[in-house]
């Protein structure tokens, strides 16, 4: 259900602008157009914490519509494991990739302009997945996490390895 008419979502289009309007029914509006649409919308801000916080105003109002593709982290991530940020940007290639559904996508100019997405991401995707009683062979789980660079080890405490 749209709270916009198509007539003034058109309008906006053909015109190219909209104002005064709250931050929150902007998402409202957004969430409305990219339905509108059937298109992915992507929606850069002038720095981080701007498009952080318009992403969260997105995912509460439809978690099923609203992605962030922060910056990435440049220092201060934990060796062994990913950033938040890094997650993020993850999860939004991954969903954009499926093409399931189409996405409001909430970044910055400096995240949207960098040039770091891998050319051969079709490649580079791999999936298991697991269901309740079904029986997997061993030698399938460690042939995958092996080319998913995990390492055998005889106790797994650190991350990256498995026992």
């Amino acid at each position: 259900m749209s709270i916009f008419k198509n007539t003034l979502l058109s309008r906006f289009l053909e015109s190219g602008g909209v104002c005064g309007l709250q931050k929150e029914t902007s998402v409202v509006f957004i969430n409305d157009l990219h339905r509108f649409l059937n298109k992915n919308i992507f929606l850069f801000f002038k720095d981080q914490n701007h498009a952080n916080s318009y992403y969260d105003l997105g995912f509460n109002f439809n978690e099923d519509s609203f992605l962030y593709y922060p910056d990435e982290d440049l220092f201060g991530v934990v060796p062994g494991f990913i950033s938040e940020n890094e997650r993020f940007r993850k999860e939004t290639i991954l969903k954009l990739y499926e093409k399931r559904t189409n996405y409001v996508c909430i970044g910055t100019s400096t995240s949207f302009l960098e040039k770091n997405i891998p050319k051969n991401t079709k490649t580079l995707i791999s999936k298991i997945s697991f269901k309740k009683g079904q029986e997997i062979e061993q030698e399938k789980i460690i042939s995958f996490l092996n080319r998913w660079g995990y390492k055998k080890e005889n106790t797994s405490i650190h991350p990256g390895t498995f026992s």
